[in-house]
C-alpha cells in the first residue's frame, strides 16, 4: 500500500476500550486521516453494537473536517463488524472498506501508546 499523498485518501477507523481503574467499560471511537494525521473523535460509548460501529462511520463522513476527493479507503480491524452496513454508507461516497488489522495496528499503535501514556 503506497502512502497517502493528500488529505482524505485513507482513513484508519478504530474503537478501543482503554483500561479504566474502576473496571467499567468505555469504548472510544476514533478515526485518523493518514496524510494529515488529523484525529476524529467520534465519541465514547459504554457498550458496542454493529449498529453503533456503522453509525460512527456516518459521523465520520458528515464530520466538517472530513475530506473526500472522490474516493477514499477506510481501514478497519477486528472481525467483520457491520461490514455490509459500513459499505452501504461509504460506497456512495466513493469509499472502499479494507479489513486489515496489521495495517491498522502499524499506523495507530504508536499514536495510541503515546496518548494512553499521558493518562497513566
Amino acid at each position: 500500500m503506497t502512502p497517502a499523498t493528500k488529505p482524505g485518501q485513507r482513513y484508519y477507523y478504530e474503537w478501543i476500550a482503554p483500561p479504566i481503574q474502576s473496571g467499567e467499560k468505555a469504548f472510544i471511537f476514533l478515526a485518523v486521516d493518514e496524510y494529515s494525521q488529523l484525529v476524529f473523535d467520534l465519541g465514547v460509548e459504554d457498550h458496542i453494537t454493529d449498529i453503533m460501529i456503522s453509525n460512527k462511520v456516518m459521523d465520520l463522513i458528515y464530520h466538517p473536517d472530513f475530506k473526500n476527493n472522490g474516493s477514499f479507503e477506510l481501514i478497519i480491524g477486528g472481525s467483520e463488524y457491520a461490514h455490509n452496513e459500513i459499505n452501504k454508507i461509504i460506497k456512495p461516497e466513493g469509499g472502499t472498506l479494507i479489513h486489515d488489522e496489521a495495517k491498522l495496528d502499524h499506523f495507530l499503535m504508536p499514536m495510541l501508546k503515546q496518548m494512553f501514556s499521558k493518562w497513566q
